[in-house]
């Protein structure tokens, strides 16, 4: 039996200033979804390391993200308390539990009463299931943002 034989590489990242809390692939593309200590949310080219897109509004660490199934949306939690649903196509922005900061973000609802530290996304591209500090769990449909 022959070994299993990995290629690794790496990258330095163009843009970032701070630490990573984590990063997800996209899937369907080459490209590689991180949040930052610096509050934003960062997209590069896996194959060229090259910056894509920064994402901003958070007031504090970005904790967690992720992609939905469709490659369409990005959801992000933070130490601020809030989850950022994010458009890929049209730049659009929802906020759970967020302060007004500009006009293209507008409140939706309660979701976690304390820092985000981890979700997941249905499969369907609906759903955000939500964990926090305080050991609750929140349910949210991205779209109404209906907790």
């Amino acid at each position: 039996m022959q070994p299993l034989v990995l290629r690794v590489s790496s990258a330095q990242l163009k843009g970032l200033k701070k630490a990573l809390s984590g990063s997800k692939w996209h899937p369907r593309e080459h490209i590689v979804l991180a949040g930052s200590a610096d509050s934003n949310v960062w997209m590069w080219n896996a194959d060229t390391s090259t910056y894509l897109l920064m994402f901003s509004g958070h007031r504090d660490n970005v904790t967690c993200g992720d992609f939905t199934p469709d490659g369409n949306t990005v959801c992000t939690g933070s130490n601020d308390t809030s989850l950022r649903i994010w458009n890929l196509n049209g730049g659009n922005m929802h906020v759970i539990k967020g302060i007004f900061v500009q006009a293209s973000q507008f409140y939706i609802g309660i979701c976690n009463p304390e820092a985000v530290t981890c979700l997941a996304l249905s499969s369907n591209s609906l759903l955000a299931i939500t964990g926090s500090t305080d050991s609750s769990v929140h349910m949210v449909n991205i779209t109404t943002g209906k907790v």
